[in-house]
């Protein structure tokens, strides 16, 4: 369970190592709607509530298993991506001033960044690796009109999601980006596996790094979330009962997390879920992926 802050009353998790940090936002119910009022990144350890920033900037998007904490705020007239320390400090990531802004959205546990720019309202996936502080690299980019990176493994393989008639990508670690076979959006990767849900028959699937479907579960689980360290992929079905989540919860479309730590962080507020995991052999289990 993640505390709230006081004065908070609802929040998400956007970032979660799997085991001790988390980063997301809270603040108030939205007298309408599913919005937050009042939101202001904020971070957990052991879910304990170890920062909230004091105002709607800078936004906390990720964090690793070392607590390094990406992010974007305003500098200027523009957004830029930066390192957040624990203080709240924060710290600027070089970029090109032909840039019309970027944001740093994830960070591996090896600590490289992995964010995106925009120039001439085209998204450019940036890269600003651990082993060479204060440099970056612009990865050559699908031409699509829209792009939302979603995960990041330690050797580098990113996931992401691209127009509806792109669906998922990956990028391996051979330099180039792959569609993902059969209409999927992918959720997690770990190790050049990457799980998530095919998108026209709601079952949770699992890719290789270069795209090729491995298998798919009939099991009623609607996506594949996250990847343990033992190889076990966590899987999710929808249960709705009309109740509420309690602590914080992350955003998804029909599902709430298990409340218990190491357990797959995306759902909503307004249904409860059955979870399932998803070995490397292809069984069900009970429990949830061991991060």
């Amino acid at each position: 369970m993640w505390d709230l802050p006081a004065g908070a009353d609802v929040g998400t998790l956007d970032g979660y190592d799997g085991e001790r940090w988390a980063v997301g936002i809270t603040g108030n119910r939205a007298r309408m709607g599913d919005g937050i009022m009042n939101a202001r990144g904020t971070l957990w350890d052991h879910g304990k509530v170890a920062l909230r920033v004091s105002d709607e900037i800078p936004h906390l998007n990720d964090v690793n298993a070392a607590g390094l904490v990406v992010g974007d705020t305003v500098v200027g007239n523009g957004f830029v991506g930066i390192t957040v320390d624990h203080d709240g400090t924060t710290h600027q990531l070089p970029g090109d001033p032909a840039w019309d802004g970027y944001s740093a959205d994830l960070v591996s546990d090896s600590g490289d960044i992995v964010g995106t720019a925009t120039v001439d309202l085209k998204s450019r996936v940036v890269v600003w690796p651990a082993g060479a502080p204060g440099t970056y690299r612009v990865l050559p980019t699908p031409d699509v009109k829209y792009l939302h990176l979603q995960d990041v493994d330690r050797q580098g393989r990113i996931i992401a999601q691209g127009d509806s008639n792109v669906g998922g990508l990956v990028w391996d670690t051979d330099g180039r980006w792959r569609q993902l076979a059969s209409n999927g959006t992918p959720w997690a990767v770990r190790d050049g596996r990457v799980v998530g849900g095919l998108n026209d028959t709601s079952a949770a699937a699992e890719w290789t790094a270069r795209g090729t479907l491995v298998r798919t579960t009939g099991s009623g689980a609607l996506d594949a979330t996250a990847i343990g360290g033992n190889g076990t992929a966590a899987t999710g079905s929808s249960t709705p009962s009309g109740g509420r989540c309690s602590g914080v919860t992350a955003w998804s479309a029909t599902r709430c997390p298990p409340s218990r730590p190491g357990s797959p962080s995306t759902g909503s507020a307004t249904t409860n879920g059955r979870w399932s995991a998803w070995n490397p052999a292809g069984r069900s289990s009970t429990t949830a992926a061991d991060r």
